[in-house]
């Protein structure tokens, strides 16, 4: 039901734009992995130094 307003003929072709969603939300999703992982390699690094 969400999708249907998604795919409005003004936004192009709704294909496009499912895969531009899904291409966001691999993007956050990795973000949401990459970030804790790097900030925790990061204070570790920093307590290491110390």
């Amino acid at each position: 039901m969400v999708l249907v307003r998604f795919a409005s003929p003004v936004l192009g072709d709704p294909l496009e734009q499912l895969l531009r969603f899904l291409r966001l939300v691999a993007i956050f999703y990795a973000a949401g992995h990459v970030v804790p992982g790097v900030t925790i390699w990061l204070i570790g690094r920093t307590a290491h130094a110390l």
